[in-house]
């Protein structure tokens, strides 16, 4: 299993999910770095509660491509894929585009 990837992928759909999130406010948010957009997650009151989620995907993410690490089945099971639908199911409510 490519638990690496699945890490990776993960992270980066909670980025896309996010960004739809911030394009569509008034006036929009492109944010071009991690941290930037982190920065708005927690300045916005609205979605400052998937931070720690965002931050779990990002932290795996990057542990699994440049430290080697890869998550176990368990991280998989436990934390990758509740976090990312939890992001997934926080921003529904402000983006219905987003689907289950």
């Amino acid at each position: 299993m490519y638990t690496d990837w699945i890490s990776t992928a993960a992270f980066y759909a909670a980025l896309q999910y996010l960004d739809s999130y911030l394009i569509q406010k008034r006036p929009p948010e492109k944010h071009t770095s991690h941290g930037a957009r982190e920065e708005a997650i927690q300045l916005d009151k609205r979605i400052s509660g998937i931070y720690s989620d965002y931050r779990s995907l990002k932290d795996l993410s990057q542990r699994a491509r440049y430290d080697g690490k890869k998550p176990s089945p368990n991280e998989i099971k436990n934390d990758i894929l509740p976090s990312l639908g939890a992001i997934k199911k926080h921003l529904r409510q402000f983006v219905p585009q987003i689907t289950t």
